[in-house]
């Protein structure tokens, strides 16, 4: 099976589900992907975010 990470905005939520509907049905596996971050605790959450995903 082929593993993909999806990168951008996770402002661009609609995109990122088109994609990783796309890629599920090409049979890959998502490891990640970007997610929305509650607004009020962003920078408190952030930076945990961020390393996780790179």
């Amino acid at each position: 099976m082929k593993r993909i990470v999806i990168a951008g905005s996770a402002k661009l939520k609609d995109k990122i589900n088109y994609w990783k509907n796309y890629f599920k049905e090409k049979n890959y596996e998502i490891l990640d992907y970007p997610k929305s971050i509650d607004e009020s605790r962003f920078m408190e959450l952030y930076p945990n975010v961020h390393k996780e995903f790179f």
